[in-house]
């Protein structure tokens, strides 16, 4: 995040003294002592010689960013980074070793896997992916979590091209085996890394955040909302966590509350799309207006029941007439989180404009599969479509798998926007979808 826009979002935090509220607040005993030496610890352990605000400590330390010693020097939820040396394997029949091993991996023999691999050593089990895999889930399916943590919980060499989904499964591992052996330390910094760098996916799927690991964090005290805070506090380039810019933003829309119309009002003048895009769903969210008929409805944009606020009319009215704005912006983006924004607060007029925008020319493109048929979509109509669920109306957005001939049919005078970065920070990662009618963006330039 540039310069400006975290002086913005700082600007508010402080002048309104929302930072120190939700310290007080959220604060959470058993977390305070779990982690009490490492928020003391963290500036020099990070070798920060400035002052670093409350909740940036409380990221920098949950996360593991200032202790764990497996996070990477340049993208900070990657252990791929050991260098080679004298934990690499040699040997005539390391070959066949590796493949007695994969062959029982395979076959799920967990417990021949030991054996075949006594005759590495436990730095070369933890520094080779296959070994690693192997006997990190042998132990822990044989009843030893201990065990399979200390081999999982370790950087390794990449052999080859760098492989961000075996990268999430050690570290998906290293949480359950970090979970069931009670290392809650550990269990929390690791499952930190699933929510804000989840599973990477192929389209049309695309990443939810994994919902056991949200609410083991949340049953510990973890208050998701201020590591999301302390992200956007972070100074920039200390540990990397500015790369987690927009997963921030993602997991501030998941439950927003009064108490961060600041932030989400700051997010809006950012002039980053993904940023502005997140922060007015999050303000219609906590904007929601009821209708007679429940709220059912709403889990069509967000996960959580939504609350009725009640927000003063100025806060109203600033929240509506940017949604409003949002709805004629060049960028599909920000066309979509003004659809689904709107939802929110309904109304008559909102209604009517949600039906001008059905049929929106934007439409965004997978790749093709074997058979040459792609994934389209058309993102805006998509979340108008989600939104007018609201009054019970349902239209037909277009999409699907399409061959050639198909694609050229529904996209005639439409606009192309798969490849549009417009407004886009390059270097920040974040493709969770908190919504259903989430559409998947074009992935950051990513150091994986």
């Amino acid at each position: 995040m540039s310069v400006c826009k975290r002086q913005i979002i700082r600007a508010c935090l402080l002048s309104l003294g929302v930072a120190a509220t939700l310290h007080t607040a959220r604060a959470d005993g058993s977390v305070n002592s779990l982690f009490a030496a490492d928020f003391a610890q963290a500036p020099k352990l990070l070798h920060y010689g400035r002052p670093l605000s409350d909740d940036s400590l409380y990221a920098l330390t949950v996360t593991g960013a200032s202790w764990e010693q497996c996070w990477g020097p340049q993208t900070l939820f990657y252990m791929g980074w050991l260098n080679g040396g004298q934990n690499r394997l040699t040997g005539k029949d390391v070959n066949q070793r590796l493949k007695a091993v994969e062959r029982a991996l395979t076959d799920r023999d967990y417990q021949s896997i030991p054996s075949l691999s006594s005759g590495f050593t436990t730095l070369q089990i933890s520094a080779n992916p296959t070994l690693k895999l192997a006997d990190g889930l042998a132990l822990l399916r044989t009843g030893d979590p201990s065990g399979a943590f200390n081999i999982l919980a370790t950087p390794y060499h990449t052999i080859g091209r760098q492989d961000p989904a075996l990268d999430y499964r050690f570290r998906s591992l290293a949480y359950q085996a970090a979970v069931k052996s009670g290392h809650i330390r550990s269990a929390i910094s690791f499952g930190l890394s699933l929510v804000l760098q989840p599973k990477p996916v192929t389209l049309p799927a695309v990443p939810r955040l994994p919902q056991d690991v949200v609410s083991f964090l949340r049953d510990q005290g973890i208050d998701l909302e201020r590591v999301a805070l302390g992200i956007l506090e972070t100074p920039t380039g200390l540990r990397h966590m500015d790369y987690y810019t927009y997963a921030a933003a993602d997991l501030i829309c998941l439950k927003p509350t009064p108490d961060l119309l600041p932030v989400l009002f700051s997010m809006l003048h950012t002039g980053d799309t993904y940023l502005r895009a997140r922060g007015i769903v999050a303000l219609g969210s906590v904007d929601y207006h009821p209708t007679t008929r429940g709220d059912n409805w709403t889990r069509n944009i967000l996960p959580d029941r939504q609350v009725n606020y009640g927000l003063s009319a100025d806060q109203q009215n600033a929240i509506e007439s940017t949604a409003r704005q949002f709805l004629r912006d060049s960028n599909w983006r920000l066309r979509a989180a003004g659809c689904l924004a709107l939802a929110f607060i309904g109304g008559d007029e909102n209604h009517r404009l949600l039906d001008t925008m059905v049929n929106d020319k934007a439409y965004v493109l997978g790749p093709p599969d074997r058979s040459g048929m792609r994934w389209l979509t058309f993102p805006v109509r998509v979340a108008a479509d989600t939104a007018l669920t609201r009054w019970q109306e349902q239209v037909t957005p277009g999409g699907g798998m399409v061959d050639r001939n198909s694609l050229a049919r529904e996209t005639r005078g439409c606009t192309n926007v798969t490849g549009d970065t417009s407004g886009l920070r390059g270097t920040f990662a974040s493709v969770i979808a908190v919504s259903p009618a989430d559409t998947v963006l074009p992935r950051p330039q990513s150091p994986l």
